[in-house]
């Protein structure tokens, strides 16, 4: 694989979801299917490689994707139980909305 710019491809990642992450998606499965697609055809955008692993790259973005998105919504709840406030990458009407689902669990 080759990366465009100065990051990893974890990073690439990570850049695309929080800069693409426009609904309250509390985690992957509630994720629409067509966001999954942009961000992946985002992240193309930075990273290339042989169109024959195209799946297996798919497989291992989703997988990071999944667990990367889990673990940055936890953060995102345990800051904001200990007062923080929302981060930046989540616009305002996203954040009630993702708080209006957490005071449900």
């Amino acid at each position: 694989m080759y990366v465009t710019g100065d990051f990893s491809v974890s990073h690439a990642i990570t850049r695309v979801v929080k800069s693409k992450f426009d609904g309250p998606y509390s985690k992957w499965t509630t994720t629409p299917t067509e966001v999954k697609n942009l961000w992946f055809d985002e992240f193309k955008k930075s990273v290339f490689w042989d169109p024959s692993i195209d799946g297996s790259v798919r497989k291992l973005f989703e997988d990071f994707v999944k667990k990367t998105l889990k673990d940055s919504l936890f953060k995102t709840r345990r800051e904001y139980k200990k007062g923080k406030g929302k981060p930046s990458w989540i616009t305002e009407s996203i954040w009630d909305a993702l708080l209006q689902h957490w005071a449900g669990d």
